[in-house]
C-alpha cells in the first residue's frame, strides 16, 4: 500500500481565532493545542471533522503510528519533542476503506502564473 498524505496546518498566530486563548503545555507559550488541520490524502475520511486537540507534534505522532516507530519523545533525545504527550491525527484516516481517486480541482489560473510570479517584496502580514 503505497502512502501519501499532505496535512496542511494553521494556528492563526496563537489560536485566537475561537474567542479564547487556548492551554499553553510549557513555560515558553509553546505546544498549544487547538490548530486546525486538513488532511488531503486517498485515506483521509470524507468530510471527516475532529474535536480532538491537536498540536505540532500531532503529525509526528501520525507518522510514529502509521509505520511503527518508537516516539522521537522517548527515545532518549526526545527531551522537548512533543510527539510523545500529542493526539495522533491518526482519526482523520480510515485504511480500510477503497482509497479515493485524486480529482483535480479547477483553478482561476494555471499554475504557471504562481511558477513564474515575481516576489512582492509586500510583508503577508502588515498590520
Amino acid at each position: 500500500m503505497a502512502l501519501a498524505a499532505i496535512i496542511v496546518l494553521w494556528d492563526d498566530w496563537g489560536g485566537y481565532y475561537d474567542g479564547m486563548e487556548p492551554p499553553h503545555r510549557d513555560y515558553r507559550r509553546a505546544g498549544h493545542p487547538g490548530w486546525r488541520a486538513s488532511s488531503i490524502a486517498p485515506y483521509a475520511r470524507k468530510g471527516y471533522v475532529s474535536h480532538t486537540q491537536y498540536e505540532f507534534g500531532s503529525v509526528l505522532k501520525l507518522v510514529e503510528e502509521v509505520f511503527t516507530i518508537p516516539t522521537l519523545g522517548a527515545s532518549g533525545y526526545g527531551y522537548g519533542y512533543t510527539d510523545a504527550r500529542s493526539n495522533s491525527l491518526l482519526d482523520g484516516f480510515d485504511f480500510t476503506q477503497i482509497p479515493r481517486k485524486f480529482v483535480t480541482i479547477p483553478a482561476k489560473y494555471p499554475s504557471s502564473t504562481f511558477a513564474n510570479e515575481k516576489p512582492s517584496g509586500i510583508p503577508p502580514d502588515n498590520e
